[in-house]
């Protein structure tokens, strides 16, 4: 039994293929809708940010400490050579990102940091543009 799981263990870390056979595959009944993508969901947060009100001092700190995070992981990131090491680093990098944007919606710097993690993870240039905007959006400079 521990010969198995070490195997299957191995087989799940290595990101070996498991083939399944065409009679126990089951195929969805309806398409899914397609997910929004991540621009279009901070475009909707923002609408309801109210730069004016701002942001308590607290809050202010957290968010820029998650940035310094998120950026402190994407420089790891680029240092990895196996693209396991950089997919870790750079999920750990949007999501430090994302909680900074939770704090403090209003940092340009961050969605600046989604631009360039976008750019170096999947080259969606479209996404990258989008986000590129909100952040122009916040702060012209």
């Amino acid at each position: 039994m521990k010969i198995a799981k070490a195997t299957l263990l191995i087989i799940f870390s290595t990101g070996a293929a498991l083939n399944i056979p065409a009679s126990a595959q089951t195929s969805p009944t309806s398409t899914p809708a397609p997910t929004e993508k991540l621009s279009e969901q901070l475009s909707k947060n923002l609408q309801n940010y109210d730069p004016n009100a701002g942001v308590s001092r607290e809050k202010r700190e957290m968010a820029y400490g998650k940035l310094f995070e998120a950026q402190r992981n994407i420089s790891r990131m680029m240092a990895q050579r196996t693209q396991s090491g950089m997919e870790a680093f750079a999920g750990q990098a949007r999501s430090a990102i994302l909680e900074s944007l939770q704090f403090d919606p209003g940092i340009s710097e961050s969605y600046v940091a989604l631009v360039e993690l976008t750019l170096i993870t999947s080259s969606d240039f479209s996404e990258a543009r989008s986000l590129s905007l909100l952040a122009t959006k916040l702060n012209n400079d």
